[in-house]
């Protein structure tokens, strides 16, 4: 099946679920990654309720990019029903840092945006893992779909700055 979806038009379903996760998980804060792929290209969305969880995330990715320089990021806010979203966007294109010049600096914040409605709308409609996608930003390419829940992703990534040495052994346990 081929899907032409337009992502301004589906935002508030992953995050509306974000929410009711987070109510269950509140105690341990709330990190949730979704994945898309593209061929050989992977694009991670984190999202938190937790800008302080998001943001150390953050820098820890931002610490290990120097060292395995893979991906670049787009910084994203949202708000729905009083409740304010983090979100960072990693582009990946096997090892190597995907560059995608048609991106202009001031598309970067919406197209976080509106990557996470393309998330919601596929995670909430199933479509097929094959077909067509588009955005007000004008992409249009095919895809190969995979939306996996990736917590894990999380712990993997701090394990590993503790062992680099960018995270203590403490801080890191207070942040799981």
């Amino acid at each position: 099946m081929t899907s032409q979806v337009t992502i301004q038009q589906m935002c508030m379903k992953v995050f509306e679920e974000s929410y009711r996760n987070y109510t269950q998980v509140k105690s341990s804060g709330m990190l949730e990654a979704y994945i898309l792929k593209i061929g050989n290209t992977q694009l991670l969305l984190h999202i938190s309720l937790d800008a302080n969880l998001l943001q150390f995330q953050y820098a820890i990715s931002q610490k290990l990019w120097q060292k395995m320089p893979m991906a670049r990021f787009i910084n994203a806010v949202h708000r729905h029903n009083n409740h304010q979203y983090f979100a960072f966007l990693e582009y990946r294109q096997g090892n190597d840092l995907l560059m995608l010049d048609h991106i202009t600096q001031a598309d970067q914040a919406q197209l976080g945006y509106e990557m996470g409605e393309y998330l919601a709308l596929l995670h909430s409609q199933k479509l097929n893992k094959a077909g067509k996608f588009s955005t007000d930003l004008k992409i249009t390419q095919e895809y190969d779909l995979s939306i996996e829940n990736l917590n894990g992703l999380f712990t993997t990534r701090l394990n590993l700055a503790v062992e680099l040495g960018y995270v203590s052994r403490n801080q890191a346990s207070k942040t799981i």
